[in-house]
């Protein structure tokens, strides 16, 4: 078999305008859903909706005052009543807002109201929501899954997936120390200029130079 080289591409962010931050700030997780049948979603419960859950319901036991703003659906309706049932049974009705599916215009007033961006992914492809985040001002803490640590670099926390104390913890130490909020928030800004669509499509055409 003759040999291959493999090339690795980053993909762009699209221009973003950031609106002024709120004087509330929530954890935000969105988590924007494809509607098709057998697609498990985020409020799947053997899925990431499970594992937030449980980080958040970890948080109260401590006392800290930690508010969900979910962003998107459930994928699908019959993942809506368990997510709600564990909710329930978690004590954190009162923690939860659900906002559902958004204009993609509006997503970042959700960034930028958010103390802490959240995507506990168990499958990544790319991440653009941890971009997105990023690029309004939003410190992040997400998932080892896929691309998410080589996106995210050291410009956010990571955490393996699945593990809801080590994102209680992650978000508990953004929360508790400004000084690392202020420079994930820089980094975040900074780790975006990496990103582009035109940078994306200036790398393609030298891997297509590089072959013909």
């Amino acid at each position: 078999m003759a040999n291959r080289k493999v090339s690795r591409l980053r993909a762009g962010l699209a221009g973003i305008s950031v609106p002024n931050n709120s004087d509330e700030r929530s954890a935000v997780q969105v988590c924007q859903p494809v509607h098709e049948e057998g697609k498990r979603g985020c409020e799947w419960m053997k899925a990431p909706g499970a594992t937030l859950l449980k980080a958040l319901a970890l948080l109260k036991t401590t006392g800290m005052p930690v508010r969900l703003i979910k962003v998107g659906g459930a994928s699908h309706p019959r993942y809506r009543a368990p997510f709600q049932q564990q909710v329930e049974a978690l004590g954190l009705r009162d923690s939860i807002v659900l906002v559902g599916e958004v204009a993609e215009a509006h997503l970042p007033l959700f960034y930028s109201a958010a103390d802490v961006f959240v995507l506990p992914s168990y499958v990544e492809g790319f991440g653009l929501p941890v971009l997105e985040a990023m690029a309004c001002g939003a410190p992040v803490v997400c998932s080892t899954a896929g691309a998410l640590a080589e996106v995210v670099g050291d410009a956010g926390l990571l955490v393996e997936p699945c593990g809801a104390q080590g994102f209680a913890a992650a978000i508990a130490s953004l929360l508790q120390d400004r000084s690392l909020q202020e420079r994930l928030i820089q980094g975040g800004r900074e780790r975006c200029q990496l990103f582009s669509w035109g940078r994306t499509a200036q790398d393609t055409l030298a891997v297509y130079d590089e072959l013909l």
